[in-house]
C-alpha cells in the first residue's frame, strides 16, 4: 500500500509540474500576442472571432463581447453601418474557397476628422492534415508611410506641372532632375 501512496505522490507531483509549466507557457504565448505592435484576430471556420489582442480592440469589455461573435454582431453593438462586416464576410468566404492569405487597405475618418490606414492581412491556419483550423488577421498602421507618398506625390506633381523650370542638383551641383 506505501508503495501505491508513493507512485500516487510522484504522479501528482508530476502532473502539478506539468501543469504549471502549461500555465507558463500560456502566458508567454498571451504575452505576445498581446503585445504585439499590430492588432491580431483569430476567427473559426464560421468566422466567428475566438481571439483579439488589446490593439485590435482596446476596450477589454468589448474585447470580451467579440468572442464567439462574428463581425454583423460587432457592428450592430457599437451601431456602426454592415458595409465593413460584409466586406470582410467576402473576403473570409474567399480565404476559405482559395486556403490563401488576401491583403488590404482600411480607410478610415474617425470623429474628430484624423485619417488612418491601416494594412491588413488575412488568410488561413492549417492542422497536420492540411485543413483549416482557425483565419488569422492582422494589421499594422500604415498612416504616416501612405500621408507621406501622398505628400511626396503632389510635390512631383508640381514640379512637374509649373511653368517655371525646376532642378535638384545634389551636394557636387550635378543636375539629377530637372522638370520639362
Amino acid at each position: 500500500i506505501s508503495e501505491f501512496v508513493r507512485q500516487v505522490d510522484e504522479n501528482e507531483e508530476s502532473l502539478l509540474r506539468l501543469k504549471d509549466e502549461i500555465q507558463k507557457q500560456k502566458e508567454f504565448y498571451e504575452f505576445i500576442l498581446n503585445n504585439l505592435p499590430a492588432d491580431v484576430a483569430v476567427f473559426d471556420k464560421k468566422h466567428k472571432y475566438v481571439y483579439v489582442n488589446p490593439r485590435g480592440i482596446k476596450n477589454k469589455l468589448v474585447r470580451d463581447f467579440i468572442i464567439g461573435k462574428d463581425d454583423f454582431e460587432y457592428a450592430k453593438f457599437k451601431n456602426i453601418p454592415l458595409d465593413m462586416a460584409k466586406q470582410r464576410r467576402r473576403i473570409f468566404d474567399s480565404i476559405m474557397r482559395n486556403k490563401t492569405f488576401v491583403n488590404w487597405s482600411d480607410h478610415n475618418v474617425d470623429k474628430k476628422g484624423k485619417r488612418e490606414v491601416i494594412q491588413r492581412s488575412m488568410g488561413p491556419l492549417f492542422d497536420d492534415n492540411g485543413n483549416v483550423k482557425y483565419v488569422i488577421g492582422y494589421g499594422t498602421d500604415i498612416t504616416k508611410r501612405v500621408l507621406a507618398e501622398e505628400e511626396n506625390q503632389m510635390l512631383s506633381s508640381v514640379a512637374k506641372n509649373t511653368n517655371n523650370g525646376v532642378l535638384v542638383i545634389n551636394m557636387n551641383r550635378i543636375i539629377t532632375w530637372a522638370n520639362q
